[in-house]
């Protein structure tokens, strides 16, 4: 026996459906085993994407290294509309040619040039988050976000100050690496003031040089102010011919567009 209050939301059911010249049969209808199925199943497959998406920004969240977690909320949509025509071109090229081509199984490695503030490392971070928002039921990409300056700060603090958080934070970086499906390294070339002190300078050579090991697994995204022969400079060959993009890479080059820093 329905229960009053059932009788009475019917009944409030029937009347809008009236108003509003909805058929009946939607108010008596019963689900079928077969409907039940598809909902359920549809159900799980929303679901799952939720899952995902989480486990993607968890392993972003937990394992880069940022100077601002708030950086990962940019996306391609926030882009200022007022930007150079140069920075429009630029972000038409990842978003239409270099995500899907990543998404695809490519490994070609991308260089954002351009001096400070002009918003190559927005670009990297719009690029990484479409790659999260991406809805690839066989592939869960997780991009990796490495600043170099903060990779600088907690390798020197794990080293020379035996700061146990610091030597935490480059353990998950160092795991994270396996497990990633696209590496940014933000501000190649920001560590170079340790050109000064060799051993130290020399320690995170060695650990970029582990970091860009998978140069031929996956894609790897690089900002600098530095150019590619400038790259070879600081950091040498073997470096270098792991990061500097080839034949299959991009190089951006970002020289008309002003610094909204106003450097």
């Amino acid at each position: 026996m329905q229960s009053t209050c059932s009788l009475l939301n019917k009944r409030v059911l029937i009347r809008l459906a009236k108003e509003h010249g909805v058929s009946l049969d939607v108010i008596n209808h019963r689900e079928t085993p077969e409907e039940r199925q598809k909902r359920k199943e549809k159900e799980e497959r929303k679901l799952t994407a939720q899952f995902l998406r989480q486990e993607k920004q968890q392993f972003l969240r937990r394992c880069s290294l940022v100077d601002s977690r708030k950086e990962f909320q940019k996306t391609f949509s926030q882009l200022d509309q007022n930007s150079s025509a140069e920075y429009k071109q630029a972000a038409r090229k990842v978003v239409g040619e270099l995500i899907p081509a990543w998404l695809d199984g490519s490994t070609g490695n991308l260089l954002l040039v351009g001096k400070p503030g002009v918003g190559k490392t927005l670009l990297a971070i719009c690029a990484i988050n479409r790659l999260n928002e991406a809805n690839q039921s066989d592939k869960t990409f997780k991009p990796l976000f490495i600043s170099m300056a903060r990779l600088k700060d907690v390798i020197m603090r794990s080293r020379l100050e035996r700061d146990e958080r610091a030597s935490n934070a480059v353990h998950c970086v160092m795991s994270a690496v396996n497990k990633a499906n696209l590496i940014v390294l933000d501000d190649l070339g920001a560590e170079s003031d340790m050109s000064r002190n060799g051993g130290a300078y020399q320690t995170v050579k060695e650990a970029l040089l582990q970091i860009a090991k998978r140069y031929d697994e996956i894609p790897y995204i690089l900002t600098s102010n530095l150019d590619t022969d400038g790259i070879v400079r600081l950091y040498g060959d073997r470096v270098a011919d792991r990061l500097v993009p080839k034949k299959n890479g991009t190089v951006i080059r970002l020289t008309k567009t002003d610094s909204h820093r106003g450097v």
